[in-house]
């Protein structure tokens, strides 16, 4: 697993989209495989808000986004939201990091 902080690390010279859309698409699938009867832990929900903030920090991450469609941001929109739901009833600066994440994918 990579921790969140070590991605400008693993991906000092930029992203391209497609890979982008490939870690959205895996984090869809790992909230999909823990939701149905038994809730999402909060770790996991952390983990995932913390990997998509420091997505953000990846040189040209602004760029990436720039150039994708919105069918390529489905499943960034589908987590982000998803994660606003899991949040919701826990402390504040989880929630404005969502609001955050919202606008800095272009989700709004």
């Amino acid at each position: 697993m990579i921790d969140p902080p070590s991605l400008r690390t693993v991906f000092k010279a930029g992203m391209e989209s497609d890979v982008l859309c490939e870690i959205f698409h895996t984090l869809r699938h790992a909230i999909l495989s823990s939701s149905g009867d038994t809730p999402v832990p909060k770790e996991d929900s952390s983990f995932t808000l913390a990997f998509a903030n420091e997505l953000t920090k990846v040189p040209r991450f602004n760029m990436t986004i720039m150039l994708l469609s919105g069918n390529e941001k489905e499943d960034m929109a589908w987590v982000i939201k998803r994660l606003g739901e899991l949040l919701k009833d826990d402390n504040d600066n989880e929630m404005q990091e969502v609001a955050k994440l919202n606008k800095v994918y272009e989700l709004l």
